[in-house]
């Protein structure tokens, strides 16, 4: 009967590592299948003769008056506003304050700009109207309900075509062979905005067409009469090529997947539809800077949740990567110290007696849910960390310096404490020993802040650095995954030190050697592959740590080494954004193209810690030899 349970508690055991293995590896091919669209190519397909029927969407709304003399208009939470040219010369309209059915509506009229108009554009503010001429002057206008105050006569280079950028928010115009993208911006002491350079791209023959996908950073452009490129505004990429069997003259968008080009010779229209990654997101554009509009050089930034419909969507996962590293390097800082120290002397100093009470003790905390450690550090200790941050940076400077003077004291101690029964009495001395040393650097910490910093350590950085504290950072993060992490450090590698066999320091014991002495030569040298296999497993387990990051790191992706700033992770991001992305979009896939990212670096720890392991075991083999 012994022997057919242990064959039945054989098979439960392989089979669960069957099924644990396979949900790994099913996990990992699910990442790679919804990321892996992000590798492919756009394509471009033509339609049959009989798909060509399709119904452009209406992009001008049922408030505003159909015109074919430039008509503009905009929609946002403040209200809704309409212009067109009239037949007169003049410009006419009119705004609302809100977006109500049954909204007031406010008649505007007013001169032209004296300038031959091309385009009018109304900004996302509704605060500025544009108008260009094809010969490249502009000038802006101040739109208000009361009056209407036209600027300077300002220049641009000419062009020969335009078009609005998706979700009106830039001005493309082409000339030759080259486009540019324009944006308003307003500079401090200046009345008006101005229209200035954003990008500029060059395509491969002369432009007879432009035209901008709605809702996205696309752009069509007829370059010649039988070529149609695609183009990604962002990525200044172009990402689709078409050769047409005839000259085509007019270009336009059905909708967001739709174009079409009609036949010079016949007016015919022929569609095509656009599928793959057309934003044009790749590796370079992942992992370094790219220019964004409104933003003085290129930049990593990652920008999903907060943008509107056709605005640029910022995927810099360099913020994302660079948050999940700093969070660990903290609490890895914060952890070893106190896991390993700990470890090493539970598992070699301390009597057996003494270890088989205080190990379970320190392996029960990490029965303690993450969510509760950051729930404690979220409402406790984040409204006050600022405030006691002197006192805790002091108090953490007399610790460290003050115990290993403490220590060189004890050798002065009577020789009749330096035995072995004493050993285990350690720790217990040491605590009130720091206890004194953090009351000490809590006083001087004090002292300082009030002396020497005007008493605010934050208004003192402020006034002489510039440095703005956050009260959720990268240092509060650190302290409480640091503490999340002790437990599995301190097992493992109090289990690689205590698993060393005791004769290979009896040896050098025997020989006069003292305990440090036979701790530091022959028992570390042997526990050391195992210790390093207890860090890797927690810097990974760090690495992939959510709920701690997301409650108390500020969810701010970017790039400082301070750890008094906040930052924001692949986790925190995956559980925030992951829920509410649309499925098998860009953003979707690029979520889970980050959560690939994270399995490679954590597997990477996970298989270097199991590789020392193996050399341990390997060494072990070799000592009982």
């Amino acid at each position: 009967m012994r022997s057919v349970f242990d064959i039945g508690v054989s098979f439960v055991v392989r089979a669960t590592s069957v099924l644990v293995l396979c949900a790994v590896v099913g996990m990992f091919v699910q990442m790679v299948f919804v990321a892996w669209p992000l590798t492919q190519s756009v394509k471009v397909t033509p339609l049959a003769d009989a798909q060509n029927n399709i119904i452009a969407s209406e992009r001008t709304p049922d408030w505003v008056p159909h015109s074919d003399l430039l008509p503009a208009w905009r929609e946002s939470i403040m209200g809704r506003v309409w212009l067109r040219e009239d037949s007169d010369g003049a410009i006419s309209g009119a705004i609302s304050p809100s977006m109500d059915a049954a909204e007031q509506w406010v008649s505007l009229r007013f001169n032209a700009p004296e300038i031959p108009l091309s385009v009018l554009f109304i900004d996302s503010t509704q605060r500025w109207l544009v108008a260009v001429a094809n010969d490249g002057r502009y000038r802006m206008a101040s739109l208000r309900m009361d009056a209407v105050e036209w600027g300077n006569i300002e220049r641009i280079k000419p062009f020969d075509y335009h078009a609005i950028g998706g979700a009106n928010e830039t001005l493309l115009f082409a000339a030759a062979r080259s486009v540019r993208q324009y944006h308003l911006l307003k500079t401090a002491g200046s009345l008006y905005p101005e229209l200035v350079l954003a990008r500029t791209w060059q395509v491969s023959e002369r432009i007879l067409g432009l035209a901008a996908a709605p809702e996205s950073q696309r752009v069509l452009i007829l370059a010649g009469p039988q070529s149609i490129e695609l183009w990604n505004a962002t990525a200044q990429q172009r990402i689709a090529q078409k050769a047409l069997a005839e000259p085509m003259e007019g270009i336009g968008w059905i909708d967001q997947h739709h174009f079409y080009a009609e036949a010079a010779r016949n007016q015919q229209r022929r569609v095509w539809k656009v599928e793959g990654n057309t934003d044009a997101i790749t590796l370079a554009s992942l992992f370094t800077p790219v220019q964004y509009l409104g933003y003085p050089e290129p930049s990593q930034v990652w920008q999903t949740s907060s943008v509107g419909k056709g605005q640029e969507q910022k995927f810099g996962l360099t913020p994302l990567l660079f948050g999940s590293m700093k969070a660990a390097l903290i609490a890895m800082l914060v952890a070893l110290p106190c896991a390993v120290g700990a470890a090493f002397f539970v598992g070699f100093f301390m009597s057996n007696r003494a270890r088989n009470r205080i190990k379970p003790i320190i392996e029960l905390l990490e029965a303690i849910p993450t969510v509760v450690l950051a729930a404690v550090a979220a409402v406790w200790l984040a409204p006050i960390f600022l405030l006691v941050l002197p006192e805790l940076f002091f108090a953490t400077i007399t610790a460290v310096l003050g115990i290993p003077v403490a220590s060189a004291l004890w050798r002065f101690a009577p020789a009749s404490l330096h035995g072995s029964r004493y050993h285990g009495l350690l720790p217990l001395l040491l605590i009130p020993v720091i206890l004194l040393l953090i009351a000490a650097g809590v006083l001087l910490g004090g002292y300082v802040e009030q002396q020497w910093m005007s008493g605010s350590l934050t208004v003192w950085l402020h006034e002489q650095f510039h440095v703005d504290l956050v009260h959720l950072n990268g240092l509060l993060v650190g302290i409480a995954m640091g503490i999340a992490v002790i437990p599995g450090i301190f097992s493992l590698a109090e289990d690689a030190v205590y698993s060393v066999p005791r004769h290979a320091a009896e040896g050098s014991l025997a020989l006069g050697a003292s305990r440090w002495r036979s701790f530091r030569d022959v028992i570390l040298p042997l526990a050391w592959p195992g210790v390093i296999s207890a860090v890797a497993i927690g810097a990974g387990r760090a690495l992939g740590e959510t709920m701690i990051v997301l409650m108390i790191s500020g969810n701010t992706p970017i790039l400082d080494w301070s750890p008094l700033t906040g930052m924001r992770t692949i986790s925190a991001t995956l559980a925030i954004e992951l829920p509410e992305t649309a499925f098998s979009s860009v953003h979707y896939q690029i979520l889970f193209f980050a959560a690939l990212l994270l399995f490679f670096i954590t597997f990477l720890f996970n298989s270097l810690a199991e590789v020392l392991r193996l050399r341990m075991r390997k060494r072990f083999r070799v000592l009982a030899s």
